[in-house]
Formats: structure tokens, C-alpha cells, sequence
């Protein structure tokens, strides 16, 4: 049985872009609880991504341009009221783009 491309996305690929944008976050100054606000989680699913619980895996498939947009999406959701589908917008443009670099 195959899977989609969003069945990969949301077991592999997701937790990892969480991981990423939490540590970002965190990083910029914000507490667990701002960041599960601001991208609709919960702060001990928080938690979990900053202590690598979820997300463990690295994403190998980012190229440089990616990862820079990843940097710039967290600056702006910290500094920035985006709506939530402007986050999944996000979300499923920088995963389309690492299911590419994985085939």
C-alpha cells in the first residue's frame, strides 16, 4: 500500500519543520507558551520539540535556500500576527519543496 506525498509529510517531515521553528522561536526570545500559541499547538507538544521527544530526525533534504526560508517564517511569526492559514501555507510550500529534494 502506498502512501501520499501528505501521509510522509505529516509522520516525517512536519515534526521536524516544528522542531525547527520552536528552537528558532525560543531562540528569538519567545516562551513555550507564546510559540504554542502562535502556531496552534500546545505547549507540552512544545516542550516535546525542544527536547527533540518529537521531531529527532534531521531533515537531510533542505537545501541552503530552504533553510533560509525557514529562519525568515520564524522571525515572522514571532514578530508578526499571521493568520493560521498563512502558517499552513507556509508549512505546505517548505514541504512540497523537501519532498522534492527526496525523490
Amino acid at each position: 500500500f502506498m502512501k501520499c506525498d501528505c501521509e510522509i509529510a505529516a509522520k516525517y517531515i512536519l515534526p521536524d519543520l516544528r522542531s525547527i521553528i520552536a528552537k528558532n522561536l525560543i531562540k528569538i526570545g519567545l516562551s513555550q507558551n507564546e510559540i504554542s500559541k502562535k502556531l496552534g499547538l500546545t505547549q507540552p507538544a512544545i516542550s516535546q520539540y525542544l527536547r527533540m521527544k518529537r521531531g529527532k530526525k534531521l531533515l537531510t533534504a533542505m537545501d541552503e535556500a530552504t533553510k533560509k526560508e525557514i529562519d525568515e517564517i520564524s522571525k515572522k511569526i514571532a514578530f508578526t500576527d499571521l493568520s493560521e492559514e498563512e502558517i499552513k501555507e507556509f508549512f505546505c510550500r517548505i514541504c512540497g519543496k523537501i519532498m522534492e529534494g527526496m525523490k
